[in-house]
């Protein structure tokens, strides 16, 4: 068995020199949107280029069904300065995060509580993952290129208990389709 086969038995080795995984890009969830999450991964990252420290929070959305599997990544610059942040804002800043964080371990195994230095990222994982809360996201933006505004992606509002009520997602209704006997009493312009 060679390592380039596929599950279907075929090959992977070709020629080809252009592969679409296909996919896309995923919508930013609507602002304001509760979600039940656990946490995956949780590690200490520096800023691209930069000596700034985060604690980098990895969620993976359990419910409302129709956002399961999504992934939402959280900076929480509990140590060190957020770049994009005013000197003056950093310092409530950094201290909103950190009760965030607390309130990430509370609802995990609150071991982070009972430690009085900087955890490091075993001690990150072993009180984290695998906990649960509800999230409630926020909207950030970006330029478009042309001087306004897109949706870029989801930042975390609130943490709340497991127990909080998640955003129910309404189905929604298929494009209404214009009738044929409307059409019919159209002037024809010929």
């Amino acid at each position: 068995m060679s390592f380039w086969e596929l599950s279907t038995g075929d090959s992977a080795v070709s020629t080809d020199k252009e592969f679409d995984a296909g996919g896309g890009d995923f919508e930013v969830l609507p602002k304001g949107t509760s979600v039940l999450c656990t946490v995956n991964d949780v590690a200490w990252k520096s800023v691209y280029q930069r000596d700034e420290k985060f604690v980098n929070v990895k969620w993976q959305v359990l419910k409302p069904e129709a956002y399961a599997g999504r992934v939402i990544f959280q900076k929480l610059f509990v140590s060190d300065n957020d770049p994009n942040t005013p000197p003056d804002k950093m310092p409530a800043k950094r201290d909103k995060h950190k009760k965030m964080l607390m309130a990430i371990d509370a609802n995990g195994k609150g071991r982070l509580a009972k430690i009085t230095s900087a955890p490091d990222d075993e001690e990150l994982a072993l009180a984290l993952i695998n906990s649960q809360a509800v999230l409630t996201l926020g909207v950030w933006d970006k330029d478009d290129g042309a001087g306004g505004k897109t949706p870029g992606g989801n930042w975390v509002q609130a943490v709340k208990p497991k127990s909080a009520p998640v955003t129910e997602v309404a189905k929604k209704a298929p494009p209404k389709r214009a009738v044929f006997a409307d059409d019919l009493d159209d002037e024809v312009p010929f």
